[in-house]
């Protein structure tokens, strides 16, 4: 049997430029005070360790947690807007693998977060739909 209906599948779809697409993406601002101290950072974050040491700052992947939740920035393109930023800097990027596990890993005060501002939150329990979805 030579697949589903008698045709052989054949995926077309190029993953590399798919991927390679979403990196570019990114273009942005960065806060400077990331790349000023940067190197305290990682030494704070290697200190007493020798193996897989960590080559990025926590500053760094706050920031690119902060991208992701506020602004819905994929990882991949968080990546891309990394590495236009740090063009003839020097320092390497983490890939968008390396961002997804220490932001999971990353452990937020929420009372830094919200700063003791009034909070509202609005309930909507009409039945209106905005929107088409579903019935």
């Amino acid at each position: 049997m030579s697949g589903r209906w008698g045709k052989k599948y054949v995926d077309k779809r190029d993953w590399r430029s798919s991927d390679q697409n979403l990196v570019d993406r990114g273009a942005f601002f960065l806060d400077h005070s990331v790349l000023e101290k940067w190197k305290e950072g990682v030494d704070m974050l290697n200190e007493g360790k020798y193996v897989r040491q960590y080559e990025f700052p926590d500053g760094l992947i706050y920031w690119a947690a902060m991208q992701h939740a506020v602004l819905g920035m994929p990882y991949r393109q968080i990546e891309g807007y990394l590495k236009k930023y740090f063009e003839g800097t020097g320092l390497r990027v983490p890939d968008y693998t390396t961002l997804f596990r220490r932001i999971r890993a990353l452990k937020f005060d929420l009372e830094i977060c919200l700063e003791k501002k009034e909070l509202v939150v609005a309930v909507d329990s009409t039945g209106i739909k905005v929107s088409h979805r579903g019935e």
